[in-house]
């Protein structure tokens, strides 16, 4: 009786150690990935830890989030890609998807059947500022460039230390496991330590996702095709010149669509044109007959 009594004491501790773990992990803030600021490093909103304060931009144990946009114009589309891809050769740049297509565009500086193509990359981090700083030395002009900067050092460091204890309280179990002596005990102690196997399944999990995307910096580039770089703070004078030269593009476009659409019908333009003058030749037939019989009988009528 004073066996199990002991075990019975120690299994209740151990329970009671799962019940704080428990309520550390319920009270740790959840990573945020939240949206960009121009220009400007972002730190996560989460608070700060006493124990585990906010590493420095340049610890190289920090867990920093990168991720980018920039958004280009070019009159050369085929030099311009030509050079983004040798940026991204020399950066490391992978592109995940790409997606190019060409149509009318109604923003300032475009015109109609342009190209257009969204890049999502994933660049080295550690080569992360040099490749966002690549883009100004590329044929083509940058109309926007946005970064932004996520440290997730706290939440992979709190997930470290429920890793730590949960791995410390796994242990615990398994020897009160060999010291069960009921089946209702070796039942306890086995749920108990099926749920701080999926716990840590869960943290690794969470840190092996920080890891990796601390490793790899995801950038978003939008190309676009264009006759005359927009200027943000272009005068009238510009603005003017600007319209003038899309408008005689626009016009052009137009008149080439029409003659390729011609083109494209004459086969049953000239089948239409051929039914309709043998049906006008068949009607005037028609009609001859008609006043020829009508004057016969005109003829033969006695006066």
């Amino acid at each position: 009786m004073k066996k199990y009594g002991a075990l019975a004491i120690l299994l209740a501790l151990i329970v009671a150690f799962a019940g704080c773990s428990a309520s550390y992990s319920g009270n740790a803030a959840e990573p945020s990935y939240g949206g960009k600021i121009a220009d400007a490093d972002r730190e996560s909103k989460t608070a700060q830890s006493d124990s585990f304060p906010l590493a420095e931009k340049d610890d190289p144990d920090a867990k920093i989030v990168w991720t980018g946009s920039v958004q280009m114009q070019t009159t050369d589309w085929s030099k311009t890609v030509d050079d983004l891809s040798q940026v991204f050769a020399q950066y490391g740049a992978e592109v995940i998807s790409a997606e190019e297509n060409s149509g009318a565009s109604y923003y300032y500086g475009s015109r109609a059947n342009a190209k257009r193509a969204v890049y999502e990359l994933r660049v080295p981090s550690e080569t992360f500022a040099e490749f966002f700083d690549a883009f100004s030395d590329v044929n083509g002009s940058v109309t926007s460039a946005q970064k932004s900067r996520e440290d997730m050092t706290r939440a992979y460091n709190d997930n470290a230390l429920k890793i730590a204890l949960l791995e410390t309280e796994y242990n615990e179990l398994k020897a009160l496991m060999e010291k069960a002596g009921s089946v209702e005990e070796i039942l306890a102690i086995r749920d108990r330590m099926t749920g701080v196997l999926y716990e840590l399944e869960s943290l690794n999990k969470a840190n092996n996702q920080i890891d990796y995307d601390a490793s790899w910096s995801r950038v978003t580039l939008t190309l676009q095709e264009v006759i005359v770089y927009s200027e943000v703070d272009a005068d009238f004078g510009q603005r003017v010149k600007v319209a003038f030269i899309n408008g005689w593009a626009e016009f052009a476009s137009a008149m080439q669509e029409i003659f390729v659409f011609l083109l494209a019908a004459l086969p049953w333009l000239l089948l239409l044109g051929g039914i309709t003058v043998l049906t006008v030749l068949l009607i005037r037939r028609g009609n001859r007959k008609r006043r020829a019989r009508r004057a016969q009988q005109q003829g033969n009528t006695p006066r």
